[in-house]
């Protein structure tokens, strides 16, 4: 067993030897077919360069190997990728090439995102100015020109909320956005001293007639006072219903105004 022991030895250690050789130089064949052929080099040293990596000659005849090769350790430490085992560092593989090609790719797709983004700001900011200067004035003036609004609301306030919406969705109609926001108007609009004093004003001359027992001016006035609250909360807790002045909020106010 001995003697066919030492015999069997050498015979094992050969062919050890013998598949490493082959394992090793698959692998440099594999890594010598990953290399991209010279006519690309400029192709590869151009995107390396547009990433600041390499400013060297990107003509491919004239690019120099080791300048290429520093520029892509540069760039591989950038994009934290390590070489492929049995592979130098500075080799222009195919895997590396696709690596630079795809940073490009996205480099210049953010900056044109950028740009488009700009762009729509600009495009933005002129379409605030076309309506600063065209519809929002018209939908104020239609505010104060429409008694139901021009008594009940802070045209100015009803503009700006106009302006903010009409810039967010420029595809809503002007006539359609006028009156959505007239027909509910923003709680923060709402002038309740202007609904009572228009309530005031339509009261004083005719509350005597309208209800009786006011038969005293302090009396009028109290009750007048009493309604132009009244309309006013009414028109608050619920302003598309309107009615918040005239002698239909001065005869609803019987009941809590009277007596």
């Amino acid at each position: 067993m001995r003697r066919m022991s030492a015999v069997w030895t050498p015979v094992i250690l050969t062919f050890s030897l013998l598949g490493a050789q082959i394992l090793l130089s698959q692998h440099a064949s594999a890594a010598a077919n990953d290399y991209i052929p010279r006519e690309q080099f400029g192709a590869l040293a151009q995107a390396l360069k547009k990433l600041g990596h390499y400013d060297g000659p990107t003509q491919s005849a004239r690019i120099s190997g080791k300048a290429l090769g520093r520029s892509i350790v540069e760039f591989r430490r950038a994009q934290n990728v390590l070489a492929p085992e049995g592979v130098a560092p500075g080799a222009p593989t195919e895997s590396v090439f696709k690596q630079a090609m795809a940073a490009v790719a996205d480099m210049e797709g953010r900056a044109l995102m950028a740009l488009e983004l700009e762009q729509l700001k600009r495009e933005s900011t002129a379409r605030q100015a076309e309506l600063a200067a065209t519809e929002v004035p018209r939908f104020e003036k239609h505010c104060q020109n429409r008694p139901a609004s021009a008594s009940t609301l802070d045209c100015g306030c009803m503009a700006a909320i106009y302006a903010e919406r009409r810039a967010a969705d420029p595809d809503i109609h002007e006539d359609v956005l006028r009156n959505e926001l007239l027909g509910h108007p923003a709680p923060e609009c709402i002038d309740r001293e202007r609904i009572e004093k228009n309530v005031m004003r339509s009261c004083l001359p005719v509350a005597a007639v309208l209800i009786d027992g006011l038969d005293t001016e302090a009396k009028v006035q109290a009750y007048c006072s009493c309604a132009a609250e009244y309309a006013a909360d009414r028109y608050v807790e619920n302003p598309s219903a309107g009615g918040a002045g005239g002698a239909g909020a001065i005869g609803s106010a019987r009941a809590t105004c009277e007596g």
